[in-house]
C-alpha cells in the first residue's frame, strides 16, 4: 500500500510538471487497479486523495478530475461495444467539459494566472511582451481546444499502452462526423462565428485524424518494411495534409467502405 501511494503521488508531481508522459500515472492507475480487489484500490486511492487534500485541494481536484476519472472510464468502457477511437475521444471530451467549466466559473482566477505566467516569461526570460500577449490570448481563445489536445493525447497513450496489440484493429464510427458537420454547416454556411464552433469544428475533426494515420498505417506496412520511416512518414504527412488525413478517416469510418477495402485486401493477399 504505502509503495503504491508513493509510487502514485511522485507519478502525479511528474505528470503535472511534464504532461507529455501524463499517462503513466492513468497506466500504472489500471494495472494496480486490474491487479487487486476493490475495496483495497479504494481504500489506497482515498488515502492518496487525503495526502493531496493537506497539500492543496486543486492537487485533489486536478487527481480527481484527470486521473481517477480516466482510469475509471477505461475500466467502465472497456467491454462496451463501442471502437477504441471512440472510447477515447468520449473519455477526452466529457473531462475537457468539466475541466473548462471549471475554468469558467473561476475566470477571474484563471486570467490572474494568465496575466502572472506572461509576466514571468517576459521578466525571466526576456521574451518580446506582444510576442507574449498575442500568446496568451491566443491561449484563452482556444483553451478548449488545448484541454481537449492534452486530455486525447494522455488518453490515447494510455490505450497504446494498454492496448497496443489490437491497435490495428481500432475503429471509429462515422456517426461523431455528426456534430462535426453541423458545426461546418454553421459556420461556412450560417456564417455563425463565435469561439465555441471554431474549437468544436477542430476537437471533432481530430479523432478522424488520428484515425486516418492509423489506417495509412495499416495500408502502408506491407510496402514499408521500416517502421521508423514509415511513423515519420505518416506524422509528416499528418502535419501538412491533415484534411486530406481527415477525409481518409472519415470515408474509412463508414462500415461499407471499410468492409470493401477489407475485401480488395483479402483479394491481393491471395493472390
Amino acid at each position: 500500500m504505502v509503495s503504491f501511494i508513493f509510487t502514485t503521488i511522485v507519478l502525479f508531481m511528474i505528470s503535472s510538471i511534464f504532461p507529455l508522459v501524463s499517462f503513466l500515472l492513468p497506466v500504472y492507475g489500471i494495472r494496480e487497479i486490474k491487479k487487486g480487489n476493490m475495496k483495497m484500490n479504494i481504500l489506497k486511492n482515498g488515502l492518496v486523495a487525503l495526502i493531496l487534500l493537506l497539500l492543496n485541494y486543486e492537487l485533489l481536484l486536478y487527481y480527481i478530475v484527470i486521473y481517477l476519472g480516466t482510469e475509471m472510464f477505461f475500466l467502465f468502457l472497456e467491454n462496451k461495444k463501442i471502437g477504441e477511437y471512440e472510447k477515447i475521444h468520449i473519455t477526452a471530451l466529457i473531462f475537457t467539459i468539466l475541466i473548462y467549466g471549471y475554468i469558467n466559473m473561476n475566470l477571474a482566477e484563471f486570467n490572474q494566472i494568465m496575466e502572472q505566467t506572461k509576466i514571468l516569461y517576459i521578466d525571466k526570460l526576456h521574451l518580446d511582451e506582444k510576442m507574449m500577449s498575442e500568446t496568451i490570448n491566443y491561449m484563452k481563445k482556444y483553451v478548449l481546444l488545448i484541454i481537449y489536445i492534452a486530455l486525447a493525447f494522455m488518453n490515447f497513450m494510455t490505450y497504446m499502452i494498454l492496448k497496443y496489440k489490437s491497435y490495428i484493429n481500432w475503429k471509429i464510427s462515422y456517426y461523431y462526423l455528426i456534430p462535426y458537420v453541423i458545426l461546418f454547416l454553421l459556420e461556412k454556411i450560417y456564417k455563425i462565428n463565435n469561439i465555441y464552433i471554431i474549437n468544436g469544428i477542430v476537437i471533432f475533426k481530430i479523432p478522424f485524424i488520428i484515425y486516418g494515420v492509423k489506417e495509412l498505417y495499416k495500408g502502408l506496412k506491407k510496402y514499408m518494411k521500416n517502421k521508423n520511416m514509415l511513423t515519420i512518414v505518416l506524422m509528416l504527412l499528418s502535419i501538412f495534409i491533415p484534411d486530406g488525413i481527415f477525409i481518409l478517416g472519415g470515408i474509412r469510418s463508414f462500415k461499407i467502405f471499410e468492409e470493401v477495402f477489407e475485401d480488395e485486401s483479402n483479394i491481393e493477399g491471395k493472390c
